[in-house]
């Protein structure tokens, strides 16, 4: 928990975990994470944000995010999310109070 006078209380819960699974190779079995023929492994994130004002603890904001990940060859990976944001006094009052996006992206890491 982390507390800031201008944006109040924040809560970050984070998580990160590799797919497991076996790829059969040539009569032989592969271990999660090695490369074989096909791909073996992935990872899974997930990661929730709420953010509440202090002198106005109904004005609040919850971020949600899922994650699927799956390497592509060394140093590229492919990655799908699906975000959620909550604003429970949106301003202007007008706008939703929900906002969804779903991304796709290719990763270099290096």
């Amino acid at each position: 928990r982390q507390t800031s006078p201008e944006s109040g209380h924040r809560l970050n819960l984070s998580r990160e975990s590799p797919l497991a699974g076996a790829t059969k190779t040539r009569s032989r079995y592969c271990a999660p994470g090695r490369e074989a023929i096909g791909g073996a492994g992935g990872r899974i994130t997930e990661k929730a944000t709420g953010l509440w004002k202090t002198n106005h603890t109904s004005d609040c904001f919850y971020h949600f995010e899922m994650g699927l990940s799956a390497s592509l060859v060394k140093n590229f990976e492919l990655k799908v999310a699906y975000l959620v944001d909550y604003k429970n006094l949106p301003n202007p009052p007008t706008l939703k109070k929900t906002d969804t996006a779903l991304i796709a992206a290719i990763v270099y890491k290096f």
